[in-house]
């Protein structure tokens, strides 16, 4: 046993890795409700093939995480642990590939192990492998394209195995075209670098083949991209572009997540010490990369900072500077963290540097268990829906923002609900491209006795409407973040409140 254990070392370790990825992304998978996104993908994900693409096709991104989740729901159900587990999935290949690059950057299996650790524990990397969206795939397909970039010098295969996941990259996210983007420029700088004449015929006929390919596979979808950047162009989008604030709340979130429980004396230490050490290490890789620069162009320096400087760009005209459209970036900026711990012969505090980065592994990873998997932050559909009491004939459900219809379809117990919109407010960005005419209200209030009406972060334009219509407010549940269920009744009613 012991021979055993010593000769496969390596393989044991780098299976326990995973399976602590796994264990820690499935760890309270279904404690929250499906939020109004998860939800929307979801919804469309139920519906046949064809309604699929039609509803991808009328939203803001392509279909391929959809499409696999309506295959997926088909084996595993439709419940929040099942939908979800297909995130998980991608998350603990993200962790894979940021293993498989670190074999290829690190000359020690120490630091591979700790990238790979740091992977499996950053909160996240865990948040977004928790949620029923395409951002955990977009993750893994992007860190799956950096360790390709960096295997295109060997076999055919590896420039076939490159085009097939930019294309599945495409279609995951259209952000993804940046990715190819930063990345085609890093491999153009390296073939100038190489002098020209010392790249191969050979190996530039490898390269237009692998172009030529996910042109070719993209070119279905390409018409659609431009109409959908035209949309996201033509209207306000929901975030605003502040440039500082974007940056630094970015950063801030790669080693912290973006919700976790603040206060308290361990969430003090805790955030702070990830910070302060995730910084000087990300600091130190940096420096580390800018020494190689003279041998070889930075790739990890190169892929973060031209993501931040394109994606800082193009907010100038479309905000996409956020964390939600960024995570991607995460296994980049934890390599170079890693790259930051200097374990050479020569340095003689190698082991106090990889002391120091062990500490930073063990308190982010009691703050993702603490802060991150049990930091309930997402609204409690299920609760507001249960509660209802209905009748067919007297009762009627609103939503005055499209927001909270699509959690409340897939939490309903059957009992319809419509959208009331009488100032054509809602924004596509609202999940418009999975609604249609009969999903808004096109009725008479006076038809009815009772209301019931959800609404997100305080919203009220409608109570005008339903008080000229004779309605009053009769009760309120303020629910967990930000959503909000009310109960309105005809004034003449009142006696016969609810109860």
């Amino acid at each position: 046993m012991k021979e055993f254990l010593f000769k496969y070392k390596n393989q044991l370790a780098f299976v326990l890795i995973l399976s602590l990825a796994y264990l820690i992304r499935t760890y309270h998978l279904d404690t929250q409700n499906l939020w109004r996104d998860e939800a929307f993908s979801v919804n469309a994900s139920l519906e046949p093939l064809t309604k699929l693409i039609s509803i991808s096709v009328n939203d803001t991104n392509p279909p391929l995480h959809m499409i696999i989740l309506h295959f997926w729901i088909k084996v595993f159900g439709s419940g929040e642990y099942a939908v979800r587990l297909l995130s998980v999935v991608a998350g603990v290949a993200t962790v894979f590939f940021v293993f498989k690059i670190g074999e290829k950057i690190f000359n020690n299996k120490t630091l591979i192990y700790l990238a790979t650790i740091f992977a499996s524990v950053n909160p996240l990397l865990v948040i977004y492998s928790q949620e029923a969206r395409s951002y955990s795939l977009l993750t893994a397909l992007s860190t799956a394209l950096i360790y390709l970039t960096l295997k295109l010098e060997k076999k055919f295969i590896n420039y076939v195995l490159f085009s097939l996941t930019a294309v599945l990259g495409l279609y995951t996210h259209n952000i993804f075209l940046i990715i190819l983007i930063v990345i085609t420029a890093y491999i153009l700088l390296n073939v100038i670098r190489s002098k020209e004449l010392s790249i191969s015929k050979e190996k530039f006929q490898k390269l237009i083949a692998a172009y030529l390919l996910i042109g070719l596979l993209y070119i279905p979808w390409l018409i659609v991209f431009v109409k959908q950047l035209a949309t996201v162009g033509s209207d306000e989008f929901w975030l605003k572009y502040e440039p500082m604030k974007n940056f630094k709340d970015t950063m801030y979130w790669m080693f912290t997540g973006q919700y976790f429980e603040t206060g308290g004396f361990f969430n003090s230490i805790a955030e702070k010490s990830i910070l302060i050490l995730s910084f000087i290490f990300l600091i130190k890789g940096f420096y580390r990369e800018f020494k190689e620069i003279e041998k070889k162009i930075p790739l990890l320096t190169f892929f973060i900072v031209g993501i931040i400087i394109t994606v800082a760009t193009y907010s100038l005209k479309t905000p996409l500077f956020y964390i939600r459209y960024l995570v991607f970036l995460a296994p980049a900026v934890i390599l170079l963290a890693t790259k930051g711990v200097y374990f050479e012969k020569k340095n003689k505090l190698k082991f106090l540097e990889v002391g120091v980065f062990i500490i930073l592994l063990i308190i982010t990873g009691l703050f993702t268990y603490k802060n991150t998997l049990n930091y309930e932050f997402k609204p409690a559909y299920k609760a507001a829906v249960n509660d209802i009491i209905y009748n067919p004939e007297s009762t009627l459900i609103l939503h005055p923002q499209a927001l909270t219809i699509h959690s409340y379809k897939y939490y309903s117990r059957g009992y319809p609900s419509y959208i009331f919109d009488p100032n054509n407010e809602v924004k596509y960005y609202e999940g418009l491209a999975g609604l249609d005419d009969s999903n808004f209200f096109q009725g008479d209030l006076n038809d009815y006795d009772k209301i019931w009406v959800f609404t997100l972060d305080g919203y009220s334009k409608h109570e005008k409407y339903l008080e000229e219509a004779g309605f009053e407010k009769l009760l309120t549940w303020n629910g967990e973040n930000g959503l909000t269920r009310e109960y309105w009744i005809r004034s003449q009613e009142k006696s016969l409140a609810y109860k």
